[in-house]
């Protein structure tokens, strides 16, 4: 993974970029509303047959496995290697036979960045949050009531202020910053430690170790995306399974399965698209994705929809500027800005934000096409975002997707997946996609 990226999530500082499009899989038709049928995404070792469950057919396929483990193929079933340790024999099929009965055990699994990790399975579910975005994961799978500290960039961060959807039902225990110093974080008695990306917690890690203490950190893609790792549906997956809430992020994944395979199954035509944050008369700031694949949680939900990139430089550098002259000559069809105002703004507050940054477009023909949207870095980079590309494909693409379907699958995602109650979304801020 790209050092400069990790040395930003590292120091706390939640960046946006531009849309691009990625190389996403969708495998099979997902036909079944019962089922899960992807390959891929459940990347932890004792998933023998890659599908998105770890259960008893992976078991079978391990106990065959060991009778005969010349028939082991290791790239259609790479993680039947339960332990990890290059060969299959009967520990494993012991090993995964513990997750089966669903007993305490040593699990290996892919973390964000590509890198082997190990929990002790389950995970405890007293949680500590590095960053707003597990604590959305959190609320999403039901163990928002577990959540007992986070760090000091939660505490600080405009969001914590939204008290709908972070309600004050216990006290939260600011851990400060563990990347750097992981002493209060051990002190706060947390047994888990989840983190949104892959960062630098070598300090963290090391104190756990040199302690011989009982705390897991799990480093999963919630937000940005890693294409050495796992995407934000398999870490939701991964999440339910070490925690146990199976059935909870079984109904998150297939829930945004429907979108993304709605989406997939129309033929839309190709936009250039550039985000934009920050914008002056002068210039903005755009962010591209990295040449290893890296992108932030805004890129990646946007990479379900058919727009390109518009903006490609000549170096890897973390959110260029560029002068509006530069805007104008790559004129863009589409141009997003990217708001991280709280979802607590009134809807009134967030159109006036849009309606200042979007003017500064007002040459491009993204403008005089009332092509330029205004969205939430929080809402549409975070484990939410997928709910909001049906409203924003019936923007841009008005003749295949109807915008009140797209108001409804927001308002389905609010009311199963928060802590909102009894909200209609056109009234939230952040839920919103301002439009010219």
């Amino acid at each position: 993974m790209n050092t400069k990226l990790i040395a930003i999530i590292a120091a706390g500082i939640v960046v946006v970029g531009a849309a691009v499009a990625v190389a996403i899989t969708f495998g099979g038709n997902n036909s079944s509303n019962d089922h899960l049928d992807k390959t891929g995404r459940l990347l932890i070792y004792g998933n023998a047959d890659n599908n998105d469950y770890l259960d008893g057919d992976d078991l079978d396929l391990v106990k065959d496995l060991v009778k005969d483990p010349s028939k082991w193929d290791k790239t259609k079933n790479p993680y039947a290697d339960t332990n990890h340790d290059g060969k299959i024999d009967q520990a494993d099929a012991d090993l995964l036979q513990k997750f089966v009965n669903k007993e305490s055990a040593t699990m290996y699994f892919v973390s964000a960045s590509g890198e082997v990790d190990k929990i002790t399975y389950p995970l405890s579910k007293n949680i500590g949050c590095i960053h707003m975005y597990p604590i959305d994961a959190c609320i999403a799978l039901g163990l928002y009531e577990d959540v007992k500290a986070v760090t000091h960039n939660v505490i600080t961060n405009v969001q914590w202020g939204d008290k709908a959807k972070y309600p004050e039902t216990h006290a939260f225990t600011d851990i400060g910053k563990p990347q750097t110093d992981p002493e209060p974080a051990l002190q706060s008695g947390v047994k888990t430690i989840l983190n949104h990306s892959e960062s630098d917690l070598s300090k963290l890690e090391t104190a756990i170790e040199a302690g011989h203490l009982d705390v897991n950190v799990v480093q999963l893609n919630l937000s940005l995306y890693d294409p050495d790792g796992p995407d934000r549906n398999g870490s939701m997956l991964m999440l339910g399974v070490m925690f146990q809430v199976e059935d909870k992020a079984e109904k998150y994944v297939k829930f945004m399965d429907k979108i993304t395979e709605e989406i997939k199954g129309k033929s839309l035509a190709a936009k250039t698209c550039l985000c934009a944050l920050y914008p002056t008369a002068a210039s903005t700031e755009v962010d591209v994705t990295y040449d290893d694949g890296t992108m932030y949680g805004e890129l990646f939900t946007l990479s379900f929809i058919n727009v390109k990139d518009a903006f490609h430089p000549s170096a890897d550098i973390m959110y260029p500027e560029l002068e509006m002259e530069e805007v104008y000559n790559l004129n863009p069809d589409v141009i997003f800005y990217v708001s991280l105002s709280g979802t607590n703004d009134t809807v009134d507050e967030g159109k006036a934000e849009f309606k200042e940054s979007a003017d500064f477009f007002k040459e491009t023909n993204a403008y005089k096409n009332k092509m330029v949207f205004g969205v939430n870095y929080y809402v549409l980079g975070n484990v939410s975002g997928i709910a909001q590309l049906p409203l924003i494909c019936s923007y841009l693409w008005p003749n295949d997707f109807d915008s009140e379907k797209g108001w409804n699958y927001i308002q389905e995602y609010y009311d199963q997946f928060t802590l909102y109650k009894d909200v209609n979304v056109k009234t939230l801020a952040g839920a919103q996609i301002y439009a010219l």
